[in-house]
């Protein structure tokens, strides 16, 4: 009873920090080039630089726990789930590497690897199942791959009506935000029909006025989008939303009649570059170096910060505790909310 109760006051201290803006701020590895594609699966981080290489560190101990080099020139994409990494280049490999890394310069087996979306840039990546993933890129092409059935073709092609700029998949399906502002959503396992050269998307929103920057699609169905203009927005992926683009309706889980009007305008004139969110809060990045989060039920901004000397932040990743980015020169800046020590105020 009393771990019980605990827990409980753990948890209700990590909350109001994440509320009220307090956290301890820790700078982690330098980088040669600048960072290209992070991923945080429990306390692993997945990172990947413009030269080509990867690094999974182990937050629990501030280790290096391998690296790799998987492409010559920038990794412009990557999944990674704790077991399984993915990382698209831009020599247009796709290489999978099937198992848990165990120690810095060894990956313990032999890549999979595959090639697609010739003469474009791969922009998105994400495992859909134990032998399936997709790739998208700005070919407009979503490509799901299955290397048990088919080890050098993909398996599937989704022909999308623009060029795909961000991927994410919960469930079955498969959300993409493209270059002209809308967000379509496809089955990743069944066929679809064709419509004027595209294939007929099962869900099309008009999400933002210009390019769809970032998307984060969850297993609660929410549908978190941030663009060029600056604006987030967080979309019921089942109930649609408002398609003119003015509104967005969120169902919240465990309150199915209960909806929301939610439109954050945090980023005026700068581009959003990464979007992210659960069930309490929604976080976002910009080109202007801000970091904002705000609670998704009442709208309220919890923070806003800039890093310092105006750096771009590209990359964002969270979980209940730990708030990491780039933007500190070609450093990466972890953010600790929880009460394992004394707290320091955001300025």
């Amino acid at each position: 009873m009393q771990q019980l109760e605990q827990m409980k006051h753990r948890d209700y201290i990590v909350e109001n920090n994440w509320r009220t803006g307090q956290f301890q701020q820790h700078i982690l590895i330098g980088a040669d080039q600048r960072i290209s594609a992070m991923k945080l699966s429990n306390s692993m981080l997945a990172v990947a630089s413009e030269l080509g290489d990867v690094h999974v560190m182990n937050l629990a101990t501030g280790q290096i726990q391998s690296e790799i080099f998987p492409h010559r020139g920038a990794v412009s994409a990557m999944h990674w789930d704790g077991n399984v990494l993915i990382t698209a280049g831009a020599d247009n490999y796709i290489r999978v590497l099937p198992s848990p890394m165990t120690k810095a310069g060894s990956s313990g087996r032999t890549s999979l690897v595959f090639k697609g979306h010739l003469h474009h840039h791969i922009m998105g990546l994400v495992r859909l199942d134990p032998n399936r993933f997709a790739s998208a890129g700005t070919d407009g092409k979503i490509l799901i791959w299955d290397h048990k059935k088919s080890p050098t073709s993909p398996v599937m092609e989704i022909q999308a009506p623009d060029a795909i700029l961000c991927l994410d998949a919960a469930g079955d399906y498969i959300t993409a935000g493209l270059a002209d502002g809308r967000v379509v959503a496809y089955s990743s396992i069944s066929g679809h029909d064709l419509v004027d050269g595209y294939s007929k998307a099962l869900l099309e929103i008009q999400a933002h006025n210009g390019p769809v920057t970032s998307l984060h699609f969850n297993e609660q169905n929410f549908l978190a989008t941030g663009g060029k203009d600056g604006v987030v927005r967080l979309w019921n992926i089942l109930g649609g939303g408002d398609h003119g683009g003015q509104h967005l309706v969120l169902d919240l889980p465990g309150e199915p009649t209960k909806k929301l009007n939610r439109v954050y305008k945090g980023h005026p004139g700068s581009s959003v570059t990464a979007v992210q969110a659960d069930n309490k809060k929604i976080i976002s990045t910009s080109l202007d170096g801000h970091i904002k989060a705000w609670c998704i039920e009442t709208g309220e901004e919890f923070f806003s910060l800039r890093v310092e000397n105006n750096e771009k932040v590209l990359n964002m990743q969270f979980d209940s505790t730990l708030l990491i980015t780039d933007g500190h020169g070609k450093h990466l800046i972890l953010k600790d909310f929880s009460p394992s020590g004394p707290s320091a105020p955001i300025c």
